[in-house]
């Protein structure tokens, strides 16, 4: 039987915890050991998770200083003893199959093994359920993931198990010092160094949905421009190691992983605190970042299409005007929404 690590970052997250530490003690397969990472928590984690230990020994608990979610699964690969790896965040929780059905398909080394996803309410309503259909994918035969847009949905280490030996092999690890985009680097670092993708049709990831978490926070605009520039040289490994750096999605794919996180970048910049003049040096950053991005770049949402097919023809001082004018318009408009509605 193989053994599975499973690493899980905790930071303040006392009342999710329990839930997500319970679920995975709960695997109908029980050969896994359960790192559980206390990054510098001021709240209970700590005290949790050393209860936990206490009771079960596939359990192995660290407490160290806070250095942010990436130093924390960095630390859990270090001491990962298992075959494979799964990440799974501690405001998360999964079902008592999860490990069992990346298991029972026999997973062979130079392979990423991907699930689906639940989100999920905090009290357990299913919002969205996000499945694959099953596949078997080579680097070889990747018309599966021209079809079905497969890398934009491989953008987060959760719901899949990772090979520990081609990590550590390749020196493999979550950019430190950085808040945005480390996940989908990691997944894409880990792509390149790989023959096949295995989808299974599975939902048993269960993704809490809650405002206060990480992910829905906004970042600034030089962090999305250091998660462009990070994600370029390895996002070009990945579409030659998949035979798609000449084909139109690799064109376009290459092009959504340079340019989106700016527009998202530019776009925050306007309910922050951020000049005129800075505005607009991002607008013009977003236009010489390389052109044949840009012009590949081929946003799917409708204001996305309107504000990038604009971009290509106005200044960026005219553009920075526009959206003064959107964004000020749109804030009104929500806090008269909010006015009537909940009478605040």
């Amino acid at each position: 039987m193989i053994l599975i690590s499973v690493i899980i970052p905790i930071y303040n997250t006392e009342k999710y915890l329990p839930k997500c530490i319970e679920s995975i003690l709960s695997q109908t397969y029980g050969n896994f050991e359960l790192l559980l990472i206390n990054d510098g928590s001021v709240d209970n984690s700590g005290r949790i998770i050393d209860k936990y230990a206490l009771n079960d020994d596939r359990i192995q608990v660290f407490h160290k200083e806070n250095g942010g979610v990436s130093s924390a699964r960095n630390f859990g690969i270090d001491n990962a003893k298992g075959d494979w790896i799964c990440f799974i965040d501690s405001d998360d929780y999964v079902n008592p199959d999860y490990l069992n059905s990346f298991v029972e398909r026999n997973p062979i080394e130079e392979t990423l093994i991907v699930q689906g996803v639940n989100v999920v309410s905090e009290d357990n309503k299913i919002l969205q359920s996000r499945r694959f259909f099953e596949a078997d994918i080579s680097v070889e035969n990747t018309e599966f993931i021209i079809e079905n847009d497969l890398f934009r949905k491989l953008n987060s280490p959760y719901c899949k198990l990772f090979n520990k030996h081609i990590i550590k092999q390749n020196r493999i690890l979550f950019p430190e010092g950085i808040s945005l985009g480390e996940d989908i680097l990691f997944v894409l670092n880990y792509l390149s160094h790989i023959k096949y993708i295995k989808l299974l049709p599975n939902a048993l990831y269960n993704i809490l949905s809650r405002r206060n978490s990480l992910s829905t926070k906004p970042h600034k605009y030089q962090e999305r421009l250091k998660r462009s520039i990070l994600a370029e040289p390895v996002t070009k490994v990945v579409l030659k190691n998949f035979n798609l750096t000449d084909t139109e999605y690799g064109k376009k794919f290459m092009s959504g992983i340079v340019i989106s996180p700016l527009y998202d970048g530019i776009e925050f910049m306007y309910f922050l605190t951020y000049t005129r003049k800075e505005r607009i040096a991002a607008i013009k950053e977003l236009l010489n970042r390389d052109k044949k991005y840009f012009y590949n770049y081929e946003p799917k949402k409708l204001k996305r299409k309107f504000q990038h097919n604009f971009l290509r023809f106005m200044p960026a001082w005219f553009h920075d005007l526009v959206n003064v004018c959107w964004f000020s318009s749109y804030k009104l408009l929500r806090l008269l929404y909010r006015k009537i509605k909940y009478n605040e």
